[in-house]
């Protein structure tokens, strides 16, 4: 996530590593992450998207989980114990949870680390034209991950708060 340009780790790792424990526990899939880069178009990566939008103390930012179908479907099987053949709405709902459970175990570290987040509902969204509402005049970073079955990436737009507050007394 970025404010003013660059990465800000201890706000993303934690999204990370609940992303991969999320996986490998609920679904055991283990996924390789590449290097982050700053995003260039709009709209997500994936076919299935789970969106938040989080506001701190100090800071405000956006987070999308954006799977490709194949990974999808190959998740959505491991996790419910049967064969998914297609993205129905049981199978979005399911990117959804995770989502839930990917913010929730990132907003607990974060807050074990002094940073407090108040969480929107999630949003969730099928097909590759859906363009996340990330934080206007925000670099958007991604991560993207790869599996056996497919890839999928998280993208983030962060803004440090205290800027606007500070011009404003």
């Amino acid at each position: 996530m970025a404010f003013g340009g660059f990465v800000q780790v201890e706000y993303v790792n934690p999204f990370i590593s609940s992303l991969l424990d999320v996986l490998e526990t609920m679904a055991q899939v283990k996924a390789s992450p590449g290097k982050p880069r700053v995003k260039e178009a709009d709209t997500c990566d994936g076919d299935v998207t789970g969106f938040i939008h989080m506001t701190g103390e100090n800071v405000e930012c956006t987070l999308a989980i954006s799977f490709s179908e194949s990974a999808m479907k190959h998740i959505a099987s491991k996790m419910l114990g049967e064969e998914v053949k297609e993205l129905d709405n049981d199978v979005i709902d399911l990117a959804g949870e995770i989502t839930n459970m990917v913010t929730g175990g990132a907003k607990k570290v974060l807050w074990q680390s002094g940073f407090n987040f108040d969480l929107s509902q999630p949003t969730f969204e099928k097909g590759s034209d859906y363009k996340p509402p990330h934080l206007a005049d925000c670099k958007v970073i991604a991560i993207d991950f790869n599996t056996d079955e497919g890839s999928f990436s998280i993208e983030a737009s962060m803004k440090d708060t205290r800027q606007r507050a500070e011009l404003r007394e």
